[in-house]
């Protein structure tokens, strides 16, 4: 989508166009670091440097904008920008449907919906780490993919704007009211619902927006309750439907890989294997090889792998396994322990009590409380196999 120069240092490219949220990416140099005319934005918008900075003067409130910060804007609330450094600044703007920006606050502040020309309640947010990586998976993936699924990256910027919202509120010390039991139950049955469309119709190529409105919901509540529901993104449910039937026509189906991957619904050959490598581990082309009889070696190689062991989790665990051998462990990025009297983390990772899965550089002394870390009750054979015990 084509630029659009809106003035002599201003320069916008329209990168996504949707129902729900326009992404553009912007381009100033102001030649000074004084502040510049006064302006407003039409509507809802956040943005999110990544080069530069600039600083926002509304009124007797002024907020940095650096690739540390989100902005908000309230539609027509007028504002003026000063660059220091005369550096100028590159960001991504993220313009928001009011419906969906009602949706992301009706969480955290009930009296949104009663002051619509004015959703945003505060000027900026300090983005967490994760946020600030999902942001740059966003628009860093649009820049590069020309082709990406539409629900992939609605979704994604959806979770998005529930992130920043989510984030801004609680490092403001809120917390979201709790769910009455209707309500939960009213999601688990929509989530219900959508996995027996995408069942029944995995093949086609389905939107988001048909999917809210097959089961009266609005895409970002549905992608929300469905992620907590399920424990996946509505993307990545569909994609696991497809390529699972994708693996019963790998053996009788002798046809080209292309035409199969085009007709489940992926854009190309490539990106079919590239997302069967990432769900399996493996590559299409050797599971084939292995369901229909041609090279033992394969069948076998596929049934002796560890189903939590993807390439990429082997490659960590071989990783440590040689560290602690050699006698290099990776001290500083394994938390201490919560407690003085608790044994530390390699040593209870020696004794069997604790396995790294998937990713061994980031571990909790609480192993319930990190996605990381999962305890096995007789793992120590596999610990010593590993690298052997930490004295």
């Amino acid at each position: 989508m084509g630029y659009e120069v809106v003035s002599d240092h201003l320069t916008l490219r329209i990168r996504y166009r949707s129902d729900w949220f326009w992404i553009t990416h912007s381009r100033c140099r102001p030649g000074c670091a004084h502040c510049l005319a006064e302006r407003e934005t039409p509507s809802y918008t956040m943005v999110f440097p990544h080069w530069g900075v600039f600083v926002k003067h509304r009124g007797q409130s002024s907020v940095v904008a650096d690739c540390n910060h989100v902005v908000f804007f309230n539609p027509h609330e007028p504002y003026r920008a000063s660059h220091p450094g005369a550096l100028g600044d590159d960001a991504n703007i993220l313009t928001i449907h009011p419906r969906v920006l009602e949706d992301a606050l009706s969480v955290w502040d009930a009296s949104a919906a009663h002051r619509p020309s004015r959703l945003f309640d505060f000027e900026d947010y300090a983005t967490d780490p994760h946020t600030f990586l999902l942001q740059r998976v966003v628009f860093d993936r649009l820049a590069t993919d020309p082709l990406v699924d539409p629900i992939a990256i609605q979704e994604a910027t959806l979770r998005l704007i529930g992130a920043v919202i989510d984030g801004a509120y609680l490092s403001r010390g809120c917390r979201p009211a709790p769910l009455p039991d209707r309500t939960a139950r009213d999601h688990m049955s929509r989530s219900v619902d959508v996995m027996s469309i995408l069942a029944t119709r995995f093949r086609e190529r389905i939107s988001l927006a048909e999917l809210s409105k097959l089961v009266d919901c609005s895409p970002f509540h549905l992608c929300r309750i469905f992620r907590e529901q399920t424990g996946l993104s509505i993307h990545r449910y569909l994609n696991r439907l497809r390529l699972r039937a994708a693996t019963d026509e790998l053996a009788v189906n002798s046809e080209n890989m292309t035409r199969m991957a085009l007709s489940f619904g992926f854009s190309s050959h490539s990106h079919f294997s590239a997302s069967f490598r990432r769900e399996f581990g493996v590559s299409p082309s050797r599971v084939r090889r292995a369901i229909s009889g041609g090279v033992a070696r394969e069948m076998h190689e596929i049934l002796d792998r560890r189903p939590e062991r993807s390439e990429a989790a082997a490659r960590s665990r071989n990783r440590l396994a040689t560290l602690l051998r050699d006698g290099h462990a990776p001290t500083m990025r394994i938390a201490k322990p919560v407690r003085e009297d608790e044994p530390a983390l390699l040593n209870q990772l020696g004794q069997g009590r604790l396995m790294l899965d998937p990713c061994p550089y980031y571990v909790s002394a609480r192993p319930t409380s990190s996605q990381y870390v999962r305890v096995h009750h007789d793992v120590a054979s596999a610990a010593r196999a590993g690298g052997g015990a930490v004295e």
